[in-house]
């Protein structure tokens, strides 16, 4: 996994701040790569979508199977690699696009068992921590102009194209360093962040799995909709999960 960051140079506070968070977890993979942008107020989306960009072409480029975009303003759960390496949806090849954070996205269904929610792909913003596989992160930047906005929006709306289903690890693994961190008038936070947290080690639950071994990303290019997909696997759900929709 090649963890990637975009950060304006004047943020050099929050950016070290960030680096030095994530250096206290119990990360052992690849260092973050750092793009770095500059750009008056009047041109800041411009900017930042090209820092963005070349972030996530830089992702494509290496030999990872995924790319975990970060931005620069985060307190990390101290448990992250370990929580990630234990999280049966990305162990399983479900996701395609997946968050580390959630700012109370509208809920489709959820998986209390195997620590997922599936959310309204057509409600996500905030890019704080995208778990992006590279079939979708190709996806995404061969279209990258196709869809306007920040990068948030781009990123999201066009991985919702490839694979229907977005899912946000529970409970967020990140949140702001800063919780009344301003977006377009709205302030943001992760809703249910917890530092502490540590997952069951995912072999003592493969006897109660209620995860299909199929990849998301095959699931959702062959069945027609969302709601079939989920009615599917509200089929395969033995316990531990409540379907939200």
């Amino acid at each position: 996994m090649q963890p990637v960051m975009d950060s304006n140079k004047r943020r050099e506070g929050l950016r070290a701040a960030t680096l030095s968070n994530f250096q206290k977890t119990d990360w052992d993979g690849l260092a973050i790569e750092v793009h770095l942008f500059e750009a008056e107020a009047n041109e800041l989306v411009r900017k930042q979508n090209d820092c963005v960009y070349q972030a996530l072409t830089s992702a494509l480029e290496s030999d990872s199977d995924y790319c975990l975009f970060l931005e620069d303003d985060l307190i990390f759960n101290q448990f992250l690699g370990y929580n990630l390496k234990n999280w049966a949806p990305l162990r399983e090849g479900m996701v395609g696009l997946a968050s580390l954070y959630n700012p109370t996205i509208r809920e489709l269904a959820c998986d209390l068992q195997n620590n997922a929610r599936q959310v309204d792909p057509g409600c996500v913003f905030g890019s704080q921590a995208f778990l992006i596989a590279k079939p979708v992160l190709q996806h995404i930047l061969r279209r990258w102009n196709k869809v306007e906005g920040t990068h948030d929006i781009k990123m999201s709306r066009l991985a919702s194209r490839r694979c229907k289903t977005i899912l946000y690890h529970a409970p967020s693994l990140v949140q702001h360093i800063d919780p009344a961190k301003e977006r377009g008038g709205i302030y943001d936070r992760a809703m249910d962040f917890d530092a502490e947290w540590r997952a069951t080690h995912l072999q003592k639950r493969r006897n109660n799995r209620c995860v299909p071994r199929q990849t998301l990303i095959e699931q959702d290019c062959a069945r027609p909709s969302v709601p079939a997909l989920m009615q599917e696997r509200r089929n395969l759900y033995t316990n531990g999960s409540r379907p939200l929709i």
